[in-house]
């Protein structure tokens, strides 16, 4: 049957509705004249990037008419049923049960019928938090999901003490940084934040009011530094006495054969060695990624740069398969690795601190393609066929030589389709608006015609930039595709993604009518906070974030 494109979206309309708390479903509202993404996010307290996703909008203007789906305001609290547990709740909110069990301040995993359950979730546009008698600022992080340092930089807080009564923003009126466009002047600046003159000069060491187009401005007291806490990787979720099973336990009961044991140091030390003789360069001069806006390019002829990438992924390949295998488990099975961003689109470029406070900036399509590699070579050692939507004609894995450098934005990246590139126009460099993520499935059509499609499947790596979710990682798979392979997957790979892991169905454009037997995406890290911003960059947590992936795949198929 073939549906419309209205038929469609109510289809998935119902379908989210469906998966939501009643209190939590979304909203259809018709968009008037004047109304723009930024007006309507601030009106239903949600941020423009959730309206884009949940509409899958690639552009930033509205239509007078036209319909947008709201994203749902999530519930404070939760009431507990007949039959509720703990374990049965924090699936339904995506919420991790140790998360739950420190924010209710519970003992045990023991509930009793109308017991009040306080619940995590991202706080609304300009919201206020009056403090109560027994709050704490690391209880109200963990409530709205925000980090304590951040509460502190947002409220000018010089400790953690808080007093009854006490009002705390727990949005920022203004960005951390601000750069400084052609007309800007302090004064102006000062009036749209309300912020005075002289703090902004003394913030930024300036000694008069004259302001150059470009330069950085910071718009805080300090810029926002990792404290101990957000530098510690996050640790597997832990079962306190007489609670439920974690999904990583419970996964570990199963045969050996089906969740092979996590690799020791030393042999994660070497896996990152096997192909160090691989190891390309930077592309680029630069040492580091030098601003948000600084990009290079190589865009002169797809074909040249599809012939370069080809011949240096099939080196890549033969490399992998030389080294000694560590199972035949995927034998016969073809995964398709799909490299968030790549070509004329960086993804989020986001600005972090270094170990002295240096600011630096994280471009997640450079990194999204290094863990990418890291996938391929090690799902190659468990036997399975693996081909790479995006590919590059000038680097393959590469290491970090120091956390103060960041891998540059470099635009050369092609699609891996002879018949795409064939092409050979400015247009078949890989974008992200919807004609460059069907190209991403036309690839994927290519490889996996003639395959079984039970034995099939598509991982599409990102890393994503979105302070309303948690700094866990995001499964993604598109509501109704595939039957329930891809929600079966995507609910399997949480076990092994560690704490604060969840799944859930979205409308993802590179995943709806995709040809592999199951698809999904997944949000490695959320860039949105400094400390996933500085984990990614490291080179053995970038090794063991795909370490856990390879993990998920190769138990999911046995």
């Amino acid at each position: 049957m073939v549906f419309s494109l209205r038929q469609s979206l109510l289809l998935s309309l119902f379908i989210l509705i469906s998966a939501l708390p009643l209190s939590a479903a979304e909203q259809i509202h018709r968009v008037e004249p004047g109304e723009s993404l930024y007006s309507l996010a601030k009106d239903y307290g949600c941020t423009v990037d959730d309206l884009k996703r949940l509409n899958s909008l690639e552009r930033d203007i509205l239509y007078s008419g036209e319909e947008l789906m709201i994203p749902p305001v999530w519930p404070d609290r939760h009431t507990v049923n007949a039959g509720d547990t703990l374990s049965g709740i924090a699936v339904r909110y995506g919420i991790p049960q140790d998360k739950l069990i420190s924010l209710n301040r519970l003992k045990d995993t023991m509930l009793r019928r109308g017991q009040e359950l306080e619940l995590i979730r991202p706080p609304y546009n300009e919201e206020t938090y009056t403090v109560k008698k027994g709050d704490t600022l690391s209880w109200i992080s963990l409530k709205f999901n925000i980090s304590q340092e951040r509460l502190k930089q947002i409220n000018q807080l010089g400790s953690s003490s808080l007093r009854e009564g006490q009002t705390i923003a727990l949005t920022a009126s203004r960005p951390q940084t601000l750069i400084v466009a052609g007309g800007d002047s302090l004064w102006n600046i000062s009036k749209q934040y309300g912020i005075p003159v002289e703090e902004i000069k003394s913030w930024n060491n300036l000694s008069s009011d004259t302001l150059r187009k470009g330069m950085e401005l910071q718009l805080y007291p300090r810029i926002l530094e990792l404290s101990d806490a957000e530098k510690l990787v996050a640790a597997p979720a832990v079962r306190l006495p007489g609670s439920e099973k974690t999904p990583d336990e419970t996964a570990s009961d199963d045969k050996a054969a089906e969740k092979p044991e996590a690799p020791d140091t030393e042999t994660r030390l070497a896996s990152m060695n096997d192909t160090r003789s691989l190891y390309i360069s930077s592309p680029s001069k630069r040492r580091t990624q030098p601003s948000a806006r600084y990009y290079e390019e190589d865009l002169k002829d797809p074909m040249a740069n599809y012939r370069q990438a080809s011949a240096l992924m099939q080196r890549f390949d033969e490399a992998a398969r030389a080294l000694p295998p560590l199972s035949r488990k995927l034998k016969g099975y073809t995964i398709i690795l799909d490299p968030g961003h790549g070509g004329l689109d960086p993804g989020a470029i986001v600005e972090n601190v270094d170990g002295n406070g240096n600011k630096v900036y994280v471009v997640e399509d450079e990194y999204c393609y290094d863990i990418s590699l890291r996938v391929y070579r090690d799902l190659i050692r468990h036997g399975a066929d693996v081909h790479m939507t995006i590919i590059s004609p000038d680097h393959t894995i590469r290491p970090t030589e120091d956390a103060s450098l960041t891998f540059v934005n470099v635009k050369n990246e092609v699609y891996n389709s002879l018949l795409i590139n064939s092409l050979d126009r400015r247009y078949v460099w890989p974008v992200g608006n919807s004609w460059g993520l069907d190209q991403r499935k036309e690839v994927a059509a290519e490889f996996l015609d003639g395959k079984r499609k039970k034995k099939t499947a598509f991982i599409s790596i990102h890393a994503d930039n979105n302070p309303g979710d948690g700094e866990g990682t995001r499964i993604l798979y598109h509501p109704g595709e595939n039957g329930s392979a891809s929600e079966d997957l995507a609910r399997h790979m949480t076990g092994f993604m560690g704490s604060g892991s969840d799944y859930r169905s979205q409308n993802v454009r590179v995943l709806s009518d995709n040809p592999a037997g199951a698809s999904i995406l997944i949000e490695v890290r959320n860039l949105a906070y400094a400390s996933n911003a500085w984990a990614i960059r490291n080179e053995e947590l970038r090794q063991d974030d795909a370490d856990r992936i390879v993990r998920g795949i190769v138990s999911y198929y046995n």
